[in-house]
């Protein structure tokens, strides 16, 4: 008896800013396309797979945003806990923080 192989789809590449995604950030702070539509995730979309990857990816997008907007309007600085440790060092677990 024979089985079909299914064949796994390339993992997707996405761009790594929101503009890159074409979307921004509006006055009410909401993420909004190039036409001034609100930001969707549909949850019933037939390649969930895609879209699970392109919501990951937006969401890094976005985090980098908050992380720029803090830094440049409250001068936060981006910081790797535990203190001392070398943020190249990739075998000990760390994190990073903003400090004001």
């Amino acid at each position: 008896m024979y089985r079909r192989r299914v064949k796994k789809q390339p993992k997707p590449v996405f761009g790594e800013s929101l503009e890159d995604f074409g979307y921004s950030i509006d006055k009410s702070s909401g993420l909004v396309d190039s036409e001034g539509k609100q930001y969707v995730f549909d949850l019933k979309a037939p390649n969930r797979d895609y879209q699970e990857a392109h919501c990951h990816a937006l969401t890094r997008a976005v985090r980098r945003k908050i992380e720029d907007r803090l830094a440049q309007d409250y001068g936060f600085v981006k910081a790797t806990i535990p203190v001392g440790l070398d943020a190249t060092d990739s075998v000990s677990p760390q994190a990073y923080i903003m400090l004001s």
